[in-house]
């Protein structure tokens, strides 16, 4: 894509994935009106009911005069002002992570660390990276998908702390908080990657703190990190969804076993007989044994992890083509762990009313517009495509 023809065919597959996405949202809404329409939800929103965990003082409504919970907007101003001060404390500690990572991969990508890890040079000639380079990549992924995951719980705290009315003002406000967390979180990494690390100090005198070699050193940084984060995703999630859950619940079984004596005396038909017989559980007991998929916020931890593999496929694609394949191929998984969770893992999810999918409709509307921003930049400003021309042409 960097030369010759590549300079045509790379405004070309961004335009097409910007129409691509532009069209996808518009047919989303399209699909949403109808199935609203269908199962009677279009107007939900107006006749929610209260949530149990809103608290308040009881008045009589100025409008019916009938006794509703009322919470005064100004008190409510306040404890939102403090849980985004918490949100903003977080952020300072991410960008100090941030920092670190890249400090520990200028430091293993230097001499003599680089030497030391490829004598010689073979990983460097197969895959143009050096071994530092890929451990650092590695430990930015961890440190992005351990950031992103660890902070929606703290999110759910604080969104409790704002005492919203209804579920859908509670979803709505922790969406905001979530995206703007998870949107830094995810993505501020490649926009330093792809324009801010050549503007470091020392990035142009010892290349330790700049792009890798070459004319297209920005984007293959991107691409490689794009790729990592997309296979660590993968794994982490795997293990999150499978794995850990069923570890949970063998070392659960363990427990139990030794607390009764190697046995479970409400396993048993007749426990105290000669030859204990072990009966058969009940499709409700089973049931009940599962984790719960909660009605609220299971489905919200599946829309984000979906929202923030839009935005790599999105705002990055012109230094990462294959990226729409890579997540196709975890969608692909995606489905089938999430159809195993949800059948086999967890209880029977609770019936839910719902209007639409709420802000994460306008999340996704924001990346989209922020993807032809970006792209439109890499193209100009990062490619080797417009390497001789000067900056006033380039913008």
């Amino acid at each position: 894509f960097g030369r010759g023809s590549g300079g045509v065919l790379l405004p070309l597959y961004a335009l097409f994935v910007s129409l691509w996405v532009t069209g996808f949202l518009e047919s989303w809404k399209s699909a949403e009106a109808t199935m609203a329409m269908r199962w009677g939800m279009s107007d939900f929103k107006t006749y929610e009911q209260n949530r149990p965990q809103f608290v308040g003082r009881e008045i009589h409504s100025p409008v019916t005069g009938m006794p509703e919970v009322y919470f005064p907007r100004r008190e409510q101003l306040v404890l939102r002002a403090k849980s985004y001060l918490v949100v903003a404390a977080a952020l300072v500690l991410l960008v100090g992570a941030f920092a670190c990572v890249f400090a520990f991969q200028a430091y293993m990508t230097a001499r003599p660390w680089a030497y030391q890890m490829d004598k010689d040079q073979k990983l460097y000639d197969a895959t143009g990276r050096l071994p530092g380079a890929v451990l650092a990549e590695v430990v930015l992924a961890v440190v992005v998908i351990a950031a992103c995951d660890g902070f929606i719980p703290v999110a759910e705290r604080l969104t409790e702390y704002e005492n919203h009315r209804t579920d859908s003002l509670f979803e709505n406000h922790l969406i905001g908080k979530v995206f703007v967390f998870h949107f830094i979180a995810s993505y501020a990494p490649f926009f330093y990657l792809a324009l801010g690390r050549d503007l470091m100090p020392g990035a142009t005198r010892d290349r330790k703190w700049g792009c890798s070699p070459g004319s297209d050193g920005c984007f293959r940084d991107v691409s490689s990190q794009l790729a990592c984060i997309y296979l660590v995703r993968v794994v982490a999630h795997a293990w999150a969804e499978v794995w850990a859950p069923w570890f949970r619940k063998k070392l659960s079984l363990e427990g139990l076993a030794r607390e009764t004596g190697g046995r479970d005396a409400d396993e048993y038909v007749d426990p105290t007989g000669p030859r204990p017989r072990k009966r058969q559980l009940s499709p409700v007991e089973e049931q009940f044994r599962k984790a719960e998929y909660h009605h609220l916020l299971g489905s919200f931890g599946d829309y984000a992890e979906l929202v923030i593999q839009f935005g790599y496929t999105t705002l990055f694609v012109t230094a990462f083509p294959l990226a729409p394949v890579f997540a196709c191929v975890n969608n692909f998984i995606e489905i089938r762990v999430d159809g195993w969770k949800m059948c086999q893992n967890t209880k029977r999810p609770w019936p839910k009313g719902a209007e639409d999918i709420g802000t994460w409709e306008s999340v996704l509307t924001v990346v989209a517009i922020l993807g032809t921003i970006t792209n439109s930049i890499m193209i100009t400003q990062t490619s080797p495509a417009f390497t001789n021309v000067t900056w006033s042409y380039r913008l």
